[in-house]
């Protein structure tokens, strides 16, 4: 007969066995006709050219698949990762994509109009041509990112990260930069015309040739910033910190 030790072990052993997963235990592969939240899409090779509307794909994993001309619109992608992912013509109209990872991936004149894409990191990624107007941007970092010719038609940068992104000839209107910071950013040739840049960190920023106009600088950082040739009438100068020798403060 069993004492009352022996039989303790003899269950905790008993339990192990029943609940131990064999080690060959695998997720299921995601349905490639029908993705859901959450599902680890690589594996699905034939999503190009795909169209999405009204659909919900948090959490999903897209990383490295070939998406060009794929579009997501009116889709909720919160939390998605996209990076490494090709998405040359590919749009996400009205689409939020908040907390969503655009690390590496190519961008090229992607429609990311009307999207929140705050809290998202696009970190290195390739958004030559990109639009981006009348999009919510908050908290956002585009850190070393390649921006050239991007449009941003009222955008809301609140907070973002520009630091050392590459912007040249970069197109916006009433703009609004504040709290971000574009240190070491090229905006050479940039048009961003009433922009808002309060409280703006612009330290080694180069906006030669940039159209300024009507734009305010409200405390905003400009150590070492260079404004060569650039068009800045009707600019509002106001409590700017290290602001260059020709700007002339109120």
């Amino acid at each position: 007969m069993q004492s009352a030790k022996q039989r303790k072990h003899y269950l905790a052993s008993l339990f192990f066995t029943v609940c131990v997963f064999p080690a060959h235990f695998t997720a299921h592969a995601a349905d490639c006709s029908n993705p859901a939240p959450m599902d680890d899409l690589q594996p699905c090779t034939e999503l190009k050219g795909k169209v999405f509307s009204n659909c919900d794909l948090s959490g999903a994993n897209f990383t490295g698949l070939d998406l060009r001309n794929t579009r997501f619109e009116n889709c909720t992608l919160d939390g998605t990762d996209f990076s490494r992912t090709i998405l040359k013509w590919a749009s996400f109209k009205n689409s939020s994509l908040i907390g969503a990872n655009f690390t590496k991936a190519d961008l090229f004149h992607t429609n990311m109009n009307e999207t929140d894409i705050s809290k998202g990191n696009f970190t290195k990624a390739f958004m030559f041509g990109t639009n981006l107007n009348f999009a919510k941007a908050n908290n956002v970092t585009f850190e070393t990112a390649n921006m050239k010719d991007i449009n941003m038609e009222e955008t809301d940068f609140t907070g973002s990260v520009f630091k050392d992104a590459y912007m040249l000839r970069a197109v916006s209107y009433q703009v609004n930069f504040t709290d971000a910071k574009l240190d070491g950013a090229i905006l050479t040739g940039a048009t961003f015309e009433e922009g808002n840049f309060t409280r703006t960190s612009m330290i080694g920023t180069n906006l030669d040739g940039a159209s300024l106009e009507g734009s305010k600088f409200i405390k905003a950082i400009l150590r070492d910033a260079s404004f060569k040739n650039a068009v800045l009438d009707d600019v509002t100068w106001q409590d700017v910190v290290d602001a260059p020798a020709h700007i002339k403060q109120p």
